[in-house]
């Protein structure tokens, strides 16, 4: 019979399981989610992303289940492309996600993040 292995944690390198951290903002669906540093402040926050590239942004001030998400609505306007194309990456260097349009060929247009509308 083999020996039984005992499960170690060693230091902090684990996982702990935190349920509900975000509920899900009314319409949102799983196409829609982006998870980007919107605002600069070292947290990522939760981006619902519309069929026409609309952003509501919901700032992360410490999840569902230690503090609460701000609601910012209209955070970007529709850019009329596709939400399949829309992604968020910090490309001016200076902490805050900016708005991405990668294209099947691998261009990108950017729109540089300065707060939000």
């Amino acid at each position: 019979m083999a020996p039984r292995r005992r499960h170690r944690q060693r230091g902090a390198s684990y996982w702990p399981l935190w349920l509900n951290w975000a509920g899900g903002p009314r319409g949102s669906s799983l196409a829609a989610v982006r998870f980007a540093d919107g605002d600069g402040e070292g947290a990522a926050d939760y981006l619902q992303v519309s069929v026409e590239g609309a952003v509501h942004a919901f700032l992360n001030r410490g999840g569902g289940g230690n503090g609460s998400f701000e609601a910012r609505y209209d955070w970007a306007h529709a850019s009329d492309y596709p939400r399949e194309y829309v992604e968020f990456a910090d490309i001016s260097g200076d902490g805050k996600a900016d708005y991405l349009v990668v294209y099947n060929g691998g261009a990108v247009r950017a729109w540089l993040n300065r707060g939000g509308n």
